[in-house]
């Protein structure tokens, strides 16, 4: 897959390009215009990396650009409601700001520009881009990238709920002793594929080791996160995953933790009631979403699981 990076109408702007998940080219726009943190489109980064990588526009898979500016505004709007009429002000200097630079056309620009179809553009969260920069610039094959900033899309708030999951797939060393370690690969990538289709827009999930996922549930509650993990739980159950070693699909099932992110809270503290919930999960028959509630475990109400 050849994929294109984008960012621009922010300070520095740049292009890269990967190929098969491997960067064979990146460029900021100001080393060809001689601008200082040059935010303009990144024509002559772009057309550079492109010949690096030996490719044309036609056949890029996909352009992704950094940031997604709807989301963006919609937290400029946002900020604007909460010191109205203070903000009248700062809000009309924004809309101004961002007409004159054409911040809602973005994907109109880059078809323009490169003559993709819109199709092909994708725009990513802020923080993700920040993610991939300090990951693609690593000599990792596998990593996990905190991220801490100011804003991003997202909206400062002085109180921030969410909800932290592990989740761990029941009997793996199983399938490893029964169908293969290409099997138990295979079950992982469908299981994760699993997970991160089924959480909502802003949740992530994470590879924590082993047979093991971290899903962070943002903005949720207890029973919001609940209600998330009771429909992932049931979707890696339908799961029915073919293996060269076996004539018949390999099917699993996975147990849930979970425990709120309150404030005071350490992550080592978030994670270890998640692991206590999970042990209560495995230990009451596994294929289960159990709970750290107020200092108690218990099991989910949202659906009744299967016998695992």
């Amino acid at each position: 897959m050849i994929v294109l990076g984008l960012s621009f109408d922010f300070h520095d702007a740049s292009a890269a390009v990967l190929v098969d998940g491997r960067v064979v080219a990146a460029a900021h726009e100001e080393r060809f215009s001689r601008q200082k943190h040059d935010a303009e489109f990144p024509a002559a980064a772009t057309r550079f990396c492109l010949d690096k990588a030996g490719v044309t526009a036609a056949e890029l898979d996909q352009v992704v650009y950094y940031e997604q500016p709807l989301k963006k505004f919609d937290r400029i709007l946002w900020s604007t409601e909460q010191s109205y009429p203070a903000s009248a002000g700062f809000f009309q200097d924004a809309l101004y700001s961002w007409f004159r630079a054409g911040k809602f056309d973005v994907r109109d620009r880059i078809v323009a520009a490169l003559g993709v179809p819109a199709e092909k553009i994708t725009f990513i969260d802020h923080h993700d881009a920040h993610m991939a920069a300090a990951f693609f610039g690593s000599d990792f094959e596998r990593a996990t990238v905190v991220t801490i900033d100011g804003v991003g899309e997202g909206r400062n708030r002085a109180e921030v709920r969410a909800c932290a999951a592990m989740c761990d797939i029941d009997h793996f060393k199983r399938v490893n002793d029964t169908y293969g370690h290409q099997a138990g690969d295979a079950v992982l990538r469908r299981v994760g594929q699993a997970l991160q289709d089924g959480v909502r827009p802003n949740d992530r999930v994470y590879r924590y080791g082993g047979e093991e996922f971290l899903v962070y549930l943002a903005g949720a509650s207890i029973d919001e996160a609940a209600g998330v993990c009771e429909r992932l739980r049931q979707s890696v159950e339908q799961l029915s995953v073919d293996v060269s070693s076996s004539d018949q699909p390999v099917v699993v099932t996975a147990s849930f933790g979970i425990s709120e992110a309150t404030k005071g809270l350490t992550i080592d503290d978030v994670v270890t009631r998640c692991d206590l919930a999970l042990y209560a999960a495995k230990n009451n028959g596994r294929n289960r979403v159990y709970l750290w509630q107020k200092g108690e475990l218990v099991e989910s109400t949202h659906g009744v699981p299967l016998a695992a």
